[in-house]
């Protein structure tokens, strides 16, 4: 007579069970930047009138890559990109710069989250296709991140957002911002825009490698 161990039994479906992950399903948008901060200059006299100057300090998305480049020991080509990645179901969001094959986390310095509650607007088509617009209030902060050296300069900016989206699958994004940051240690008031754009879904297997997990 075959005597079943359903102790050991229990145990390997336990542990083949944890083994297998539903696959993740990541929304990933392209992350544009087009900010402009207003920073002391110095002083100047002509003619018995002495002037105090403002510098405007541009910091677009391709500077904010290289400074994430340096701050975390990576190299990045003219071509990579700055990406939110965001998992579908859970709403976990990661940022990473993409450079052809490579790929860099670089969540530790950048987070977007939404300060407000949100209203929308919305419209359905004969087809059962649907058509929304919310908005809300967002908080983009770039901050040192513990990598080899600090960034050269760090910001903290909110300001009014429209999500448009088409049949729940999240779209284009515009925030408005303003807010406060600095460079070399020193003060600027800043002012300008966010995009997020594209939405490129990419299947993550087992779960492996996308946000949250």
């Amino acid at each position: 007579m075959k005597i079943i161990n359903f102790s050991t039994v229990s145990m390997f479906l336990g542990l083949l069970a944890a083994s297998v992950r539903a696959d993740q399903t990541n929304l990933v948008q392209n992350v544009g930047l087009q900010l402009y901060g207003i920073q002391q200059g110095t002083n100047t006299t002509r003619n018995n009138t002495v002037m105090n100057n403002v510098v405007i300090v541009p910091l677009e998305t391709r500077r904010v890559i290289q400074a994430l480049a340096v701050a975390s020991g990576n190299t990045f080509s003219s071509t990579s990109k700055l990406v939110m990645v965001t998992a579908l179901g859970n709403g976990a969001q990661s940022f990473q710069v993409r450079d052809g094959a490579t790929t860099v986390d670089v969540s530790s310095y950048l987070s977007l989250q939404q300060t407000s509650g949100s209203v929308q607007a919305s419209f359905t088509k004969r087809n059962g296709g649907t058509l929304q617009t919310t908005y809300s209030i967002n908080r983009l902060v770039l901050r040192d991140g513990g990598g080899l050296v600090a960034l050269p300069f760090h910001f903290d900016v909110s300001g009014f957002a429209s999500e448009t989206s088409q049949n729940g699958m999240p779209g284009d994004e515009f925030v408005g911002a303003d807010g406060v940051g600095d460079a070399g240690g020193n003060l600027m008031i800043l002012q300008g825009s966010i995009r997020l754009f594209g939405h490129t879904l990419e299947v993550v297997a087992g779960g492996n490698g996308g946000p949250g997990f």
